[in-house]
């Protein structure tokens, strides 16, 4: 039982920083894709009417709205690590992943596979296998945890009272 508490501890550690890595890609990929898109920069220009001050308040307030989802992905993912290393973590975590398992996979679901001039059929299969991989790495976070904490409880219970904290 202890070597697949270890091994299930391993890939929640793995897929832990997984998902924060994913997290850091989105927001590295978010901002690639605001300041290459020239339509979209003229647009931020014109309603800026031309004021710096205006474009560094937008681009500061796209950070802030790209920030929240990384910041759920590093609660999850140092929470993944945290557990899979032998601290004791909260459900919370777990519960956490669910959610954000669930909307990128409804978000998956209403990604645009349509080949257009800005599109090419790499960039749709690329973005696709990227999506499922970090859909992956959440679905392991959560087996894994569910695991670990389900190990822990069976090795705590058949020790004998007076050895419960020793491992």
């Amino acid at each position: 039982m202890q070597v697949k508490l270890r091994r299930y501890q391993n890939l929640l550690i793995l897929s832990g920083l997984g998902t924060i890595a994913f997290g850091l890609w989105s927001i590295i990929k978010s901002f690639l894709v605001l300041i290459t898109n020239k339509e979209t920069l003229q647009e931020i220009n014109d309603a800026a009417q031309g004021s710096t001050l205006a474009i560094v308040i937008a681009f500061i307030i796209v950070g802030v709205i790209l920030g929240v989802p990384i910041g759920i992905r590093l609660i999850i993912g140092l929470s993944a690590r945290s557990e899979g290393l032998g601290k004791k973590a909260r459900r919370f975590y777990l519960v956490l992943t669910v959610i954000v398992f669930l909307a990128d996979l409804a978000g998956l679901s209403l990604l645009d596979f349509t080949i257009t001039e800005t599109h090419s059929a790499a960039d749709i299969l690329v973005t696709l296998i990227v999506e499922l991989t970090s859909l992956i790495t959440l679905g392991e976070v959560i087996v894994s945890g569910v695991m670990v904490k389900r190990l822990n409880k069976q090795i705590r219970q058949s020790q004998p009272s007076g050895q419960a904290g020793k491992e």
